[in-house]
């Protein structure tokens, strides 16, 4: 009995101490690890959030560059370009395809963190090719009412204007025209369209 007494004490405790121990520093390790892991996410998500309200001062400011007019800050396909792109350019629930045994040509995609909530694609049936590009402003986001035309005009210049109330056409080289056909959508065609809705 002493004998046990003796080994319980010199090397029973004292081995189960050290395991206790062991396993103390162990997951005070995994605590600091996982600490330092939440503080790199809130780093991140703070720099993402700065990164998203300049992308949007720039969006209100900036959104056309001199000459172009494609929105700077969206990434978007052009017209020209085949249809088949839009796979490798969104993720696959941003995108809803047409039914083109019903004579549906017209990809929709969900946009997010934009001034525009959706782009529209028009595609030419043979060849499979963009024919225009239609984007239409977040709904969720408060726009003055000249927001788009402001935007455009200050990258294309002064437009030709419609006998319709709030329609505006630029003339493009090289591409086609562009057009506002209401206040909150803005269509880039081929030099072979025209939107129905457009009245000379």
């Amino acid at each position: 009995a002493t004998g046990m007494h003796y080994l319980y004490d010199q090397f029973v405790i004292p081995l189960k101490v050290f395991e206790s121990s062991q396993q103390v520093e162990k997951l005070k390790s995994q605590l600091e690890s996982q600490t330092t892991a939440i503080k790199d996410l809130n780093n991140t998500k703070e720099k993402l959030d700065k990164a998203q309200q300049k992308l949007e001062k720039i969006e209100l400011t900036d959104l056309f560059l001199k000459g172009d007019p494609y929105p700077s800050t969206v990434e978007l396909l052009k017209i020209g370009q085949p249809i088949s792109a839009v796979s490798n350019s969104y993720n696959k629930n941003q995108i809803t395809w047409p039914n083109e045994s019903e004579g549906d040509f017209l990809v929709r995609v969900e946009i997010q963190n934009s001034v525009f909530g959706r782009v529209l694609y028009i595609y030419d049936e043979k060849t499979k090719k963009i024919t225009s590009v239609s984007f239409t402003l977040n709904y969720d986001k408060d726009f003055s009412k000249d927001f788009l035309y402001t935007s455009i005009s200050k990258a294309l210049g002064t437009p030709e204007t419609s006998k319709r109330k709030g329609q505006f056409k630029w003339r493009i080289k090289g591409i086609g025209s562009a057009y506002i056909i209401a206040n909150n959508t803005y269509m880039i065609v081929d030099d072979h369209y025209t939107p129905i809705s457009w009245s000379e």
